[in-house]
């Protein structure tokens, strides 16, 4: 993906999730990097990014006569709402791969304060088994095997 292509992404993927003060938005995550990582291993998630790129761009140049990146953001969303209803499957494709992209990001997960490794074993903190919580099951008897 060339760079004039990386930067109109990554303009996309702040429109999809913006930054709200908090958190960082999708493209200053650097969310495009993953993006393009899982496009050079599937030539249907190539061809759909791709494809995607090219209407945003055609559609921006034809509604505004400007690159998507120069746009106020409620053009932005009006070209962005213009694609999903002419593309829907392939804009789903991308919002998709940002999502996946956004929450797996270790930066983004710090700043949700949700830890980036697994819940377990290191993680939720759980009680003890009580086995007094089967006491109704084990009074409904054997269904299907002796108990142990």
């Amino acid at each position: 993906m060339s760079e004039n292509q990386k930067n109109l992404i990554s303009n996309v993927l702040d429109c999809l999730i913006p930054p709200d003060g908090v958190v960082i938005g999708a493209g200053e995550a650097g969310i495009v990097n993953y993006i393009c990582s899982a496009m050079s291993t599937s030539h249907d998630l190539n061809k759909a990014i791709r494809k995607i790129i090219s209407v945003i761009q055609n559609a921006s140049m034809t509604q505004y006569e400007s690159k998507f990146e120069l746009l106020a953001q409620d053009n932005k969303i009006g070209i962005l709402t213009y694609v999903e209803k002419i593309f829907p499957h392939y804009f789903e494709i991308l919002v998709e791969h940002t999502y996946k992209g956004y929450y797996s990001n270790k930066d983004v997960l710090s700043l949700l304060g949700v830890g980036a490794t697994p819940p377990q074993p290191r993680g939720y903190i759980l009680s003890s088994f009580d086995k007094n919580m089967l006491k109704s099951v084990r009074r409904m008897g054997n269904k299907y095997r002796n108990q142990e």
